[in-house]
């Protein structure tokens, strides 16, 4: 359990609505907005490993003719996509490299892309419908051997600390600024973990990085 250092009591100049240490939707770490496009990246490159295009093709009937190409692109079609009125098989698939690329309309991709275009929804929604299937299988983002042991240590520290802080700070602002910080780890747990995506590193380093917010509150400015 981490001690906090004596300090005077907070004058209720700091509280989740001031100025200076606001707390919002987004706060509590800068990279945050970046995290989570990293992680929806991460969603789609594991759903591809998953789900080949040949799969996919045979799903939605493409019927792809042998077409000589010294750069790998040795099936044609016409386009699927229904956007794309398309009058020459402009529809590539390199098997090699197990991509597609429409040389008509300039769309590429694997398995989600090919979805998305093809049903018109969003990459990440046809990546986490994908990996939900998969979610008992050990290829999920780092792998099967999770140390549970070590994510409950992190989060019983963190909530012994947040007990201390409001033991330390016994006033209403302290207390909405306690939820607040621990507010922001709530966000990142219910977005990582029912696609079993948290990183234990990740997670730490924000641990610490709330922790030392805490730590911050009524020192003066």
């Amino acid at each position: 359990m981490q001690t906090l250092r004596n300090r005077p009591r907070s004058t209720g100049n700091v509280s989740v609505a001031g100025e200076k240490r606001a707390f919002g939707p987004s706060s509590g770490w800068d990279e945050d907005v970046n995290d989570h496009q990293n992680l929806g990246q991460q969603i789609i490159e594991v759903a591809n490993s998953k789900l080949s295009l040949d799969s996919v093709f045979s799903k939605y009937g493409i019927a792809l003719q042998q077409n000589y190409s010294p750069t790998g692109w040795t099936l044609r079609c016409l386009c699927p996509f229904p956007d794309h009125n398309d009058s020459l098989p402009s529809f590539g698939y390199n098997p090699a490299a197990g991509v597609f690329n429409c040389f008509g309309c300039h769309r590429g991709g694997k398995a989600v892309e090919f979805i998305a275009y093809m049903d018109g929804r969003r990459r990440i929604d046809v990546a986490r419908e994908i990996v939900g299937k998969y979610s008992n299988d050990e290829v999920l983002l780092h792998n099967s051997k999770f140390d549970f042991e070590r994510l409950r240590g992190l989060l019983f520290d963190f909530a012994d600390t947040i007990r201390a802080f409001k033991r330390h700070y016994s006033t209403p602002e302290a207390t909405r600024y306690a939820k607040a910080v621990n507010w922001n780890l709530d966000v990142y747990l219910r977005k990582n973990a029912p696609l079993n995506m948290i990183v234990l590193d990740d997670l730490e380093a924000r641990i610490i990085k709330l922790k030392s917010q805490l730590e911050a509150y009524g020192e003066p400015d």
